[in-house]
């Protein structure tokens, strides 16, 4: 028996099989090797100097219609879409179900963004509620009760105030979770943020979230009848971005990105043309 090692020698042309198998090899090889490294960057995409990127996304703790725990999945949507500031609800914070981390902090570090947690109450030794992310510094924030009724999960607003710097004006991002129960709850919250919610002035102001509300609904109709712009219309989902009145934000494009396994609900996203500051 020749101990020897075999060396194939490619001047011998390939068949069509092997040839076909080396293909796919080659292929398979590139796209793990991008999928490594959107997943090692945690800057993610670059932010573009003339666009604002903004997404709402319910991540349902994490937890994917699969029934799969998989927080990393979560972070390969938002960092593919390139989403500069994301409204995310349903996240848990040291809970014993998802393992007793802090997902918002898991995210932000994942991402490389800068984020905010709100407690919308107190789930399993831990907490539940509502986060922003932003590519920018979070100067301040605000957490709003909203009113529900016995018997009813609390609900919150996230109020926060961002600084992107390069030129471009503050932005004030409100993100809020509505009640599922009750369209007259719902409509009871809406006249609550309503009534919180200052966007006079020259900063832009959004509204964000899932409102849990059609379109068509009452609770969003006390919106449209305050001049709140829907910028993902037309469609008949319950999550939103929303522009203030008389905003000087413009928008260029909206999406409703195809995700359907990583949360039971799917994200959101609105891109704007930056406002010139006065």
């Amino acid at each position: 028996m020749n101990d020897s090692v075999r060396i194939m020698d490619f001047r011998q042309p390939l068949n069509l099989a092997t040839a076909r198998a080396c293909l796919l090899f080659l292929m398979w090889v590139l796209v793990w090797q991008s999928r490594m490294l959107a997943i090692d960057t945690p800057e993610g995409m670059p932010a573009s100097a003339s666009t604002l990127k903004v997404m709402s996304y319910n991540i349902h703790h994490g937890e994917g219609t699969d029934q799969h725990l998989d927080l990393e999945r979560i972070a390969r949507i938002i960092r593919e879409s390139g989403a500069d500031i994301v409204a995310l609800q349903e996240l848990d914070q040291l809970t014993r179900r998802t393992g007793g981390v802090s997902q918002t902090e898991v995210l932000a570090s994942q991402l490389g963004m800068h984020h905010q947690f709100a407690r919308a109450i107190h789930f399993q030794g831990g907490a539940y509620g509502l986060a922003v992310l932003s590519r920018w510094p979070i100067l301040r924030h605000q957490i709003h009760a909203l009113p529900y009724r016995l018997g009813q999960e609390p609900r919150i607003a996230l109020e926060t105030w961002i600084e992107p710097g390069e030129g471009h004006p503050k932005l004030h991002v409100v993100n809020v979770h509505l009640c599922h129960l009750s369209d007259e709850t719902r409509q009871e919250q809406v006249q609550r943020v309503l009534q919180l919610v200052d966007h006079a002035g020259a900063t832009p102001t959004l509204l964000a979230g899932d409102f849990n509300a059609n379109p068509g609904s009452l609770p969003m109709a006390k919106l449209w009848e305050k001049g709140w712009q829907d910028d993902l219309a037309p469609h008949a989902g319950i999550d939103y971005v929303l522009r203030a009145p008389d905003s000087k934000l413009k928008r260029l494009a909206a999406i409703i990105l195809k995700e359907p396994i990583a949360s039971d609900h799917l994200p959101v996203m609105v891109t704007y043309d930056w406002p010139e500051i006065d």
